[in-house]
């Protein structure tokens, strides 16, 4: 087991600027990432909107600089695939495909991937004519003819964008009308260089060394025509990297999870920075801001965390016949675990509580430990059938030489 303060689960420019900020704070910090450093941004050939690089820099050398910048302060990067989380509570713990990791605060950092339109050579294409992020790549195409493919609120916010920086922009969409909203839609007519291509998808690229146009197929009769562009701006959607936080966070309908400018999840100790998190902009500096403000959070939790420390070790654990308990110095009952004999040294887990304003100590927990460990020393036989005590049973398979 690899016990850390802080774990940051994604080594994107969030996950790398939460764990330097961590770091620097004297927190023992590790990020763990599933592939290679940098995450989207290491795919990417040229950033030319990250401040300090005068003439832009590449993607793959950023995410470098990012990481031994972190682990310059002592950050630890490791690789591995994560199979399981256990969030709540104290400690919090990870497993991967290799090796398994505890710490006291979670930083999920695990980005969101732009929907691809699966398009034959499409991801060869990549920075060669085929683009994601109109902020990101549209001066790429200064005075050029590009395609924007999509009909939400993105795709037109892509066009309208480029339309300021493009000789010429199409706009595919696969139905006759879009699905942006109103607000969006009013500039659209304003604009005199964007031109409409309704029922319309794209089938197939053309290209040499770069792109040079694009196949579309009518939706409706099955045409197929071609488009000479320079560009094309995929804009039909991201998919946040968050499957594995299903049911332990909490997620708003497009898989996004739900933080504020805190970066605080709903799950104490648990936080979300970068693309993964709900957010109005995704960039690569507004993912770093948001690691940076992670940090804050935690330092603030790391000395709540303190406190609550010192108030858990003046608690007394005590027994007496068919029930475990906890008391303060002032002899303050906050806790229980009732026990209801049957035959045989048996005995059944009825009940296991905490009094309100001791949760988040850990004392149930210990309470469980404690009662399995009597049931050892005194050849006992459980059964737990409270609720909490069934999840720490499913929790610790080492316990399980105590059941009935």
């Amino acid at each position: 087991m690899k016990i850390f303060d802080v774990i940051v689960l994604g080594g994107g420019p969030a996950g790398y600027t939460a764990a330097l900020y961590c770091a620097r704070a004297n927190l023992k910090t590790m990020i763990l990432e599933k592939m290679w450093p940098g995450g989207q941004m290491a795919t990417t050939s040229q950033v030319d909107n990250y401040p300090g690089f005068n003439e832009g820099i590449d993607g793959h050398e950023l995410s470098e600089r990012m990481k031994l910048g972190a682990e310059r302060f002592g950050v630890v990067s490791e690789y591995g695939e994560v199979i399981s989380i256990e969030a709540t509570g104290q400690p919090k713990r990870i497993k991967t495909n290799s090796a398994e990791y505890e710490c006291k605060a979670l930083i999920i950092a695990t980005g969101a991937a732009p929907r691809s339109l699966n398009l034959p050579h499409e991801e060869e294409l990549r920075g060669r004519g085929v683009a994601y992020c109109a902020t990101c790549d549209g001066l790429f195409f200064k005075n050029k003819v590009v395609a924007v493919v999509g009909g939400g609120n993105s795709a037109v916010a892509d066009a309208l964008y480029l339309s300021k920086i493009c000789k010429k922009v199409y706009l595919i969409h696969r139905r006759n009308r879009l699905n942006a909203t109103k607000t969006y839609l009013a500039p659209l007519d304003e604009t005199e260089n964007i031109e409409f291509i309704w029922n319309s998808q794209v089938v197939e690229p053309i290209y040499g060394d770069v792109l040079t146009g694009i196949k579309l197929e009518n939706t409706e009769t099955g045409a197929v025509s071609q488009l000479d562009c320079d560009g094309l701006f995929i804009a039909i959607g991201r998919r946040p990297n968050t499957d594995l936080f299903e049911g332990i966070v909490d997620i708003d309908e497009a898989g996004y999870i739900i933080a504020d400018e805190t970066t605080q999840t709903n799950v104490e100790g648990v936080y979300a920075v970068g693309d993964v998190r709900t957010k109005p902009l995704r960039q690569i500096i507004t993912a770093a801001s948001d690691g940076a403000v992670a940090s804050k959070f935690i330092e603030d939790y790391f000395v709540q965390l303190c406190g609550r420390n010192h108030k858990a070790k003046s608690l007394r654990y005590k027994s007496e016949p068919n029930r475990f308990f906890v008391q303060t110095p002032e002899n303050y009952e906050v806790g229980e675990l009732n026990l209801e004999p049957t035959t045989d040294n048996t005995f059944i887990i009825t009940h296991v509580g905490v009094d309100n304003s001791y949760n988040g100590l850990g004392i149930a927990k210990e309470l469980v430990r404690q009662t399995v460990e009597a049931a050892r020393q005194n050849h006992w036989k459980l059964i737990p059938r409270c609720p909490f005590a069934k999840v720490e049973y499913d929790k610790h398979p080492e316990y399980k030489d105590t059941l009935a």
